[in-house]
């Protein structure tokens, strides 16, 4: 009986390093995202720290030592990916005064910051980084034509004005850094639930306290087409620290008049919380906290304008 474990265990021993050795071989062909550079080229690198269009004129490609080049080369990338940009005037092969290029250029998000979460899910803001509001994007020249904008220039003739339009809005609330779950008396170095940016806390938790009621204007909600369905607004709420947290929320309209539209919402430290809400004409969400909890990115969407 002896011998038999003894040869078992030897051809278990045996198929793992067979197993092993495939996996360090699949390992091999993984992609690690900087397959987009090509190391014989110049990069330039161009921070953006508020979306916009951005443009870069003769003047700036000059100073930059790209005054010689055929600007159907140019390539724009961010995140691995080419971006589409416009070139004016690129259609001779030569950068000539009054050409220039422009791209639309988005700050910083928090879409990386979702690999450093022990478990992705945790993650509540993925609007926000918790490193840096600054995007870097990289200008190039390649040996071939880069990715353009499409041009066009369609007739409206014919055409009917839609009476309404969906629309959203994003507000972001980053005032105070929460730093995630509590195991004992110790928060981990990885992404945790309830880790990131968010408003002020506010309600009571032991001996402290604030205001226990939280108002956020919500813009844009008077101007509603009534053939339309009624806005959303959305809010994420995660609860930090260690006690259990019950909020309600209310809609405060014009008038002053308040109406409840959720009570007694009752989650668990660390817990996270995320509300689609109908709501009819308002300025501002009210939330009134029992305990204590933490508002994260309230958003709404959709918001219809005449």
């Amino acid at each position: 009986m002896t011998a038999y474990f003894f040869y078992f265990f030897k051809k278990l021993g045996f198929l793992s390093l067979i197993v092993l050795w495939f996996g360090l071989t699949a390992k091999g062909q993984v992609q690690y995202g900087n397959e987009w550079i090509n190391y014989s080229q110049t990069y330039y690198k161009i921070k953006v720290a508020k979306s916009g269009i951005y443009r870069l004129d003769h003047t700036y490609l000059t100073n930059a030592g790209l005054g010689s080049i055929n600007p159907q080369n140019l390539q724009l990338w961010r995140r691995g990916q080419e971006v589409a940009v416009h070139v004016e005037g690129e259609a001779d092969g030569t950068l000539n005064p009054g050409d220039y290029l422009e791209f639309y250029g988005e700050r910083n998000d928090g879409k990386l910051d979702r690999e450093i979460y022990k478990n992705p899910q945790h993650q509540s803001n993925p609007y926000f980084s918790l490193y840096t509001d600054t995007a870097a994007y990289f200008l190039t020249v390649s040996p071939s034509t880069g990715k353009r904008v499409p041009i066009l220039n369609n007739s409206a003739n014919g055409l009917t004005p839609e009476p309404w339009h969906k629309a959203e809005r994003l507000k972001q609330y980053t005032t105070e850094y929460q730093g995630g779950a509590f195991y004992g008396e110790s928060q981990l170095s990885w992404g945790d639930a309830s880790e990131g940016y968010g408003d002020m806390w506010f309600g009571t938790i032991g001996s402290g306290a604030r205001s226990r009621i939280k108002d956020f204007e919500v813009d844009s909600l008077l101007n509603v087409e009534a053939s339309g369905a009624a806005p959303q607004i959305e809010i994420v709420l995660d609860g930090v620290l260690r006690d259990p947290h019950n909020i309600s929320l209310a809609v405060v309209s014009p008038n002053g008049s308040v109406r409840d539209l959720e009570r007694d919402i009752v989650f668990g430290p660390a817990d996270k919380i995320k509300k689609s809400i109908p709501c009819s004409p308002a300025t501002s969400l009210r939330m009134v906290n029992y305990d204590y909890g933490l508002p994260l990115t309230p958003k709404e969407s959709p918001i219809l304008f005449g």
